[in-house]
């Protein structure tokens, strides 16, 4: 649906035309085999590779059908580095104007308000203009999307869309809270949380001790889930009145809270049982931490928290307010979700290093290891943005200059999630790992480890090590393994570094190479993995 040009973005863009020319079947594939390249960059969260390929796929084949699918992807992927954020706005404006009929252009909509709030609250009044157009968009979501972020920011032209809103029975709550907050010209320092005013009382007073100046001066940063958007709805599908969720359910929904909006929607969209098995499979070998033996253990530590969370986190409060949002608050007899807020920290982050009561039904949970505090409410989840807040105690960020605005962005509201696998080793420093590849048929890897990452014994270094690697495939496939233990008498040093090399054939393809390299008698260990091709 094409979208409306906005005069001061007229200024930096100008209009664009599209490719009026097809490409040949050839050329699609290798577009769409770059777009693939791309997808995957993007889904192991390598955000300048993943650019990089769109980039090419963009300017080698112009008029590609999946033209406008890497511009969207461009735009994703710069708005996931917060440096970059302007560079996404302009990314996703460019779609809007140069593909107005892409599939796209609603989603790239939505990026664009959440982006142009963003810079409004850094003070850029410019892109005001963009939001208050964006009330006169056809379609409803959009319009009430751009009434909530200018109701955040406290315009009074959002009036009329926010109190057609209060219609709405998932969404009247917050509606109305953002209508009075504008009418007693408040909007930036009110605490409202989406419930009920008595709780707000309770919850904030925990800032009282904090300057108040300070708070008068720092804008609203809280975000929110879209009504209407995909990550709104897929929540929503979830919920149940019952508590009858199956252990795949549980574990659908724990995925809900660490995988972006497009990779979950992308593992919701299979149909049937063996490709949603495929895809979780694929998902899971990208994030192991020992790709060389059988155990994943991230897997299993993310089912064990899941498991985990609803088993501590999932307790009914039946505090008779009917205020209290319907799809919020774990609440028997309406639709609600397997934990509170809790659970979702316990799932994202594991177990906190410290937790205490500081409140009414609120908890403060300390990370030592990632240096963030949080206070977070029981009984209700954070589907809107207000169970969960960084708290100013907060070590690592009271370091950087106290920004309780970056807390929630890079852990609050970032679908992620952060575990340390223990390899109960030291870094195996002092290593050169290089692939062998000409994109021939025969590929391979050399090393070369310095002779001080070996034990001693008896004053002479003693070359004792293990070789794991494995290759695995498009498909991610293991299609050769190998594993062999080395000494002085089968290894070769030159130059005070232990020296060897691996060569193997493979057919065309596209794979991945892990290697894992352990000196048991110091304690040392590396894991190397390269990407490579081999052309026919």
């Amino acid at each position: 649906m094409k979208n409306k040009t906005f005069l001061f973005c007229l200024l930096v863009f100008g209009l664009l035309g599209q490719g009026a020319f097809a490409l040949d079947s050839a050329q699609e594939n290798k577009a769409k085999d770059l777009y693939k390249k791309g997808r995957k960059k993007t889904l192991e969260q390598k955000w300048d590779k993943a650019i990089d390929i769109y980039e090419e796929l963009v300017d080698e084949f112009p008029g590609s059908r999946y033209e406008d699918d890497a511009k969207f992807w461009i735009g994703y992927c710069l708005e996931k580095m917060p440096e970059r954020h302007q560079d996404a706005f302009s990314a996703f404006l460019a779609l809007t104007q140069e593909f107005p009929n892409s599939s796209w252009i609603d989603d790239a909509i939505i990026h664009l308000i959440g982006l142009a709030e963003e810079f409004v609250m850094q003070g850029k009044g410019q892109y005001l203009a963009f939001l208050k157009e964006q009330l006169l968009h056809e379609l409803k979501d959009i319009r009430h999307q751009a009434a909530l972020s200018l109701g955040r920011i406290g315009e009074r032209e959002a009036l009329p869309q926010l109190k057609e809103m209060i219609t709405n029975d998932v969404f009247s709550e917050e509606a109305a809270a953002l209508i009075a907050e504008i009418e007693t010209e408040s909007a930036l320092d009110s605490n409202y949380t989406g419930g009920d005013p008595r709780k707000n009382e309770i919850i904030f007073r925990l800032d009282e001790g904090k300057d108040k100046q300070e708070k008068k001066e720092s804008p609203k940063r809280r975000k929110f889930l879209f009504f209407g958007s995909k990550r709104y709805n897929f929540y929503q599908d979830m919920l149940r009145k019952e508590d009858t969720w199956t252990r795949e359910e549980l574990l659908d929904f724990g995925l809900w809270h660490i995988l972006p909006t497009d990779e979950f929607a992308a593992y919701r969209s299979l149909t049937n049982e063996y490709d949603r098995s495929e895809w979780l499979r694929k998902f899971w070998i990208l994030n192991d931490p020992t790709p060389t033996t059988d155990r994943n253990e991230m897997r299993e530590e993310f089912e064990r928290r899941v498991i985990y969370a609803k088993s501590h986190f999932y307790e009914y409060w039946n505090y008779n307010q009917s205020r209290y949002l319907q799809d919020q608050h774990i609440r028997q007899g309406w639709d609600h979700a397997p934990w509170d807020a809790r659970g979702e920290l316990y799932i994202k982050f594991g177990e906190p290093s410290y937790t205490s009561i500081t409140g009414f039904h609120i908890e403060q949970w300390d990370y030592n290891r990632y240096g963030v505090t949080f206070l977070v409410a029981q009984y209700m989840t954070n589907i809107y943005g207000n169970a969960i807040r960084g708290n100013t105690i907060t070590s690592h960020y009271r370091r950087r200059g106290f920004d309780i605005a970056r807390i929630e962005a890079d852990y609050v509201y970032q679908p992620d999630m952060l575990y340390e696998h223990n390899y109960q080793a030291k870094p195996l420093k002092s290593t050169d790992f290089d692939l062998i590849n000409d994109n021939t048929a025969q590929v391979g890897f050399q090393y070369r480890i310095s002779l001080k990452q070996f034990a001693k014994n008896n004053g002479e270094r003693v070359v004792e090590y293990s070789r794991h690697y494995i290759v695995l495939n498009e498909d991610l496939r293991e299609v050769f393994r190998e594993e062999v233990q080395k000494d002085s008498g089968n290894t070769e040093i030159v130059k005070g570094k232990v020296q060897d090399a691996v060569t193997f054939n493979l057919p065309p393809g596209n794979y991945t190479l892990v290697c894992r390299l352990e000196i048991p008698a110091s304690g040392k260990l590396g894991i190397y993995k390269s990407a490579f091709s081999i052309s026919n």
